[in-house]
């Protein structure tokens, strides 16, 4: 419900008649009463009293009332979140003039809906002291402490007081929730009630009226004014009906409530500062203030580096004084531009009048603007983008696109886009000798560079290096070699350039060598893959000598028999000389002379070649073919035995080919004629064959011998036909017609032909000898033990075995009492003694065996191993 101030007399008319129908509709908006409806006619004793009579209730000493009024009702009754609760008041049926002492209210957000003891804990205490009814019906118990209500939690109201005696109390309207546990007591008649702990639930709450305190949300404008400047406040929040006065920075100020929500300020006073509202419950004032503010002082007019070529820097003078910013406002005198800055300096770009402007910390502009006159002298159009010949070797040239203004000079500024240089020219062309982005900038008649240059990229490729010199196998004839040194480095190829230092051929080829035909200087030169040629060149000067004319035709005698003498046609030019080379056409023989001519003994075509005295031979030579008879040369092949008389009457006992006989004009062309003997002797032999047969033997003349004879003599005749006389020398041998019998006897083992016996017995050897006769060997065999077997004494031991040399050492030697060696055959044999060793080198490699007697008694046979060389 909304109510303007001039209905009072309706407000009075309507409380009344709420109080009479106990309604919790709120009563102004400064009020909320909750829970709901009270029971008609009927009274709660509980908290100020106890009992229920309607005349008054009986009342203990003391008491303590716990209960909840839940977040809906209290929405139900107008309160809204963040509302200030600074008062709590009750309908009093009766109890006019009862005191309360020590009476205690605190008041705690709660989550629970029900109450099973009473809840002391993290209670907010709003009021404390004794209190008295004073009027029936309503009764507002102001706080001492506001409580704002977060808007979403129950709340639980925790009233307790202490009484010396007992007597009536009052009672006030309540509400039965239906719910018991909606609130909890205890009565006592001694003792303090806030200390109470045991409870009593009950269902019934007392009707509550909370006085809501105005809530300020926001108001509008917030901005601070600036001289008599008048607005209209708009305040929004809360339970601003009822509104008795509203203040501005202390002092009242005219307003009107619109609604419940919403009160309008008419500010025609020019007050500033705190918004205060009041209304019955209390105060509230806003978080901000509200300002109408002066104007500050105007800045003092700035300073600047005026004239200049582009931007001027301008300067304000001093400095602002505290709680005031100076703004520049470009060229706008009124501006209230805060975006161009507040600082030292501004920068302006074009002639004008420029301003500066104070603002103070609540948004006041100063009246007018301090101000100063700047001349901005004006840049040269920047120049086009020149263009060049890029890429290039070593070098590129740039050249500027038209031609400048009048007054305008356009200078090279090499890579340097912000150069102010004049010192590398303003031509037409600019030569460029790295890669790089280079630039052309524009100047006017008054010192002034253009904002920008214009520049353009060119690419200059490096040269590859110069080469060394190459070498070659100069001075040559016809043709010299030139060898390069060392290979290209990467990305590079060296090319013969012929003759020409400055070449830039690749057609005479990259190889390491090349071939020359006449004498000069010849050049190579290296090139990159981005096509450039090293700067110079690397040479070499070569001879070449020229080759002479071959000799012109010789003549000769031919045919004839033996030799044939060719003579030379001509002398050779000075400084020539004709060399005879025989059968060899391309030969560079000087052996054979220069003479005029030259004797061919074998038909053929022969050769004359001219050399210079340089050394070269001519490409060819001059030929003539000869023919040269020789006498006739048979061979005469006789093979015979022992002796050969040859037509020269000579007798020959050997085999030869050296023999030559001549017979005078025997050729058919009337040369003479030689025969050679090739003669091979064949000798007859004596020989004699010794044979070795058993019992008989038949010989190649068929006859059987039987006896032993060297007499017999055969001939045979070879494959050459010559006899030969062999001589046989028979030995006849016969098997043995008894068995040899062998008696032995051996200590451990007996050895027969490499055979080993280790057990008595009779044992039997079948063999064949010289004569291939074969013969039988009975062995009566007797093995004593030899002692090996038996205890050894360990006291004893012999080394090295085997032995190479024959020597035995002994160990602990001073124990033996004697010792003896002997053979597999058990033969004792002699042995040479020297303290700690015995000898037995004289004897063949083979088996033996040490018998040991030591001075304890004990025997002991060792057997021993001997490899002597």
């Amino acid at each position: 419900m909304f109510f303007l101030l001039s209905n009072v007399n309706k407000l009075k008319y309507i409380f009344s008649l709420l109080l009479t129908l106990q309604c919790v509709i709120p009563f102004f908006a400064q009020y909320a009463t909750l829970p709901s409806p009270p029971v008609a006619n009927s009274y709660l004793s509980n908290p100020f009293g106890y009992g229920n009579g309607t005349a008054g209730a009986q009342m203990l000493s003391d008491l303590k009332y716990n209960y909840i009024l839940t977040s809906t009702e209290l929405s139900a009754a107008g309160v809204v979140p963040n509302s200030q609760l600074n008062s709590i008041g009750f309908n009093f049926n009766n109890g006019l003039g009862i005191p309360y002492p020590n009476l205690t209210i605190a008041i705690k957000h709660i989550s629970s809906n029900l109450l099973s003891t009473f809840d002391n804990i993290g209670l907010t205490q709003v009021y404390s002291g004794n209190f008295s009814i004073l009027n029936t019906g309503w009764q507002q118990i102001p706080f001492l402490n506001s409580f704002t209500w977060n808007g979403s939690q129950n709340i639980l109201v925790s009233i307790c007081w202490d009484r010396t005696t007992s007597g009536f109390g009052a009672n006030v309207s309540f509400y039965s929730t239906g719910s018991l546990g909606r609130a909890v007591y205890n009565q006592a008649t001694s003792g303090n009630g806030c200390s109470l702990s045991s409870v009593s639930q009950s269902q019934n709450v007392p009707i509550t009226r909370f006085g809501l305190m105005p809530l300020i949300t926001s108001f509008n404008p917030q901005s601070v004014f600036c001289t008599n400047v008048n607005p209209t406040i708009t305040v929004t929040g809360n339970h601003f009906i009822g509104t008795t006065s509203v203040l501005i920075g202390g002092v009242s100020v005219a307003f009107n409530v619109v609604s419940n929500t919403q009160i309008n300020i008419n500010n025609s006073n020019g007050a500033s500062g705190i918004i205060s509202i009041t209304n019955v419950a209390g105060t509230t004032s806003s978080s901000t203030s509200f300002w109408i503010d002066q104007a500050p002082s105007t800045p003092l007019n700035p300073t600047s580096n005026s004239p200049q070529c582009g931007p001027v820097t301008i300067t304000r003078s001093g400095n602002p004084p505290a709680g005031e910013t100076w703004y520049w406002q470009g060229v706008n005198s009124n501006g209230t531009s805060t975006a161009l800055g507040s600082g030292s300096n501004y920068t302006a770009n074009s002639t004008g009048t420029y301003y500066i402007r104070a603002q103070n910390t609540v948004g006041c502009w100063s009246n007018s603007s301090g101000a100063t006159n700047v001349v901005v002298d004006s840049y040269p159009i920047v120049p086009a983008v020149p263009t060049s010949n890029s890429p290039q070797c070593n070098s590129v040239t740039i050249t500027r696109t038209g031609t400048p203004p009048a007054g305008i000079t356009w200078y090279w500024q090499g890579t340097n886009a912000n150069g102010t240089s004049t010192s590398l020219g303003s031509g037409l062309n600019f030569i460029a000798n790295t890669t790089g982005t280079y630039y052309i900038r524009a100047m006017n008649s008054t010192g002034c560079w253009s904002a920008t240059s214009n520049g353009v990229i060119v690419i200059v490729n490096s040269l590859p290096i110069t080469i060394t010199n190459p070498i070659s196998n100069s001075p040559q004839c016809g043709s010299v070699i030139l060898t390069r040194l060392g290979s290209p480095p990467a990305g590079e190829i060296f090319y013969w350039q012929g003759t020409n230092p400055n070449g830039t051929s690749t057609a005479l080829g990259s190889g390491v060598n090349f071939t020359v035909y006449s004498s000069g200087t010849y050049y190579i030169r290296s090139q990159n893959t981005s096509g450039c040629w090293s700067q110079g060149s690397g040479s070499v000067s070569v001879i070449v000598n020229s080759f002479p004319n071959f000799p012109t035709q010789a003549t000769s005698n031919s045919p004839q028999c033996n030799s044939v003498l060719i003579t030379r046609s001509g002398t050779p030019v000075a400084g020539e000389t004709w060399y005879w080379q025989g059968t060899n056409p391309n030969g560079v023989f000087t052996n054979l002379g220069s003479g005029p001519t030259f004797t061919a003994n074998t038909s053929g075509t022969y050769y004359l070649r001219s050399r210079t005295s340089q050394g070269c031979w001519s490409t060819n030579s001059s030929s003539i073919n000869v023919m040269v008879y020789t006498s006739n040369t048979g061979f005469e092949s006789v093979s015979t035995c022992d002796s050969f008389t040859w037509v020269n009457g000579i007798t020959y006992q050997n085999s030869t080919n050296t023999p030559i006989l001549t017979i005078d004009g025997g050729s058919v062309f009337g040369c003479d004629s030689n025969v050679i003997l090739n003669l091979t002797i064949y000798s007859s032999y004596n020989m004699t064959q010794n044979i070795m047969e058993c019992e008989s033997y038949t010989w190649i003349d068929g006859v059987n011998y039987i006896s032993s004879t060297s007499t017999p003599t055969f001939t045979l005749s070879t494959n050459q036909g010559c006899d030969s006389v062999v001589h046989l020398n028979l030995t006849l041998g016969f098997p043995s017609i008894d068995t040899a019998i062998v008696e032995a006897s051996s200590l451990g083992s007996y050895f027969l032909n490499n055979i080993e016996y280790i057990q008595s017995g009779t044992y039997y050897q079948s063999f064949q000898d010289q004569f291939g006769c074969d013969s039988v060997i009975q062995l009566n065999l007797i093995i004593e033990p030899a002692g090996i077997s038996e205890e050894v004494n360990t006291e004893i031991s012999v080394f090295p075995n085997p032995s190479f040399d024959g020597k035995y050492y002994l160990k602990n030697y001073e124990t033996l009492q004697d010792l003896s060696v002997f053979d597999v055959l058990g033969k004792n044999i002699f042995i040479e003694k020297g303290g700690d060793y015995f000898d037995i080198s004289k004897e063949k490699s083979g088996v033996y065996f040490l018998k040991i007697n030591a001075l304890n008694g004990h025997t002991s046979i060792f057997k021993l191993i001997l490899n002597s060389n």
